[in-house]
């Protein structure tokens, strides 16, 4: 019974380390809304793909994962609640990174901060 314990044992652990490693790995992006009213809508191409967040509420975030398939940067088009534009271009990706985490702070003029690989 201990032998079998044991056994189980070992596969939870190598199964977490598995599990760690894998979400270590993936691409995150989290845009934040600081900006005192809702972000009506807002983009971040990347890669080739685009990500649309609607509506999202001041002091809240939201958070996508996405894959890096060649060189680029982060494309960040949207609008605030008052018809503010959000339109500016960050970072830098190459294909084979992993791991990259990339922050988006929207403030009240539609100004960006952006933070990578937290």
């Amino acid at each position: 019974m201990k032998r079998k314990l044991g056994t189980v044992g070992k596969l939870l652990v190598v199964a977490s380390i598995g599990l760690h490693l894998f979400f270590a790995t993936q691409n995150r992006l989290t845009v934040e809304n600081v900006s005192g009213q809702t972000i009506r809508t807002i983009t971040i191409s990347v890669g080739g793909e685009n990500f649309t967040i609607d509506n999202l509420k001041s002091g809240a975030s939201a958070s996508r994962t996405f894959s890096i398939r060649s060189d680029d940067h982060f494309a960040v088009r949207g609008e605030l609640a008052d018809r503010t534009r959000i339109d500016s271009d960050w970072g830098y990706v190459t294909n084979g990174m992993s791991g990259v985490r990339a922050l988006f702070k929207i403030g009240a003029k539609g100004d960006v901060v952006f933070d990578q690989n937290l």
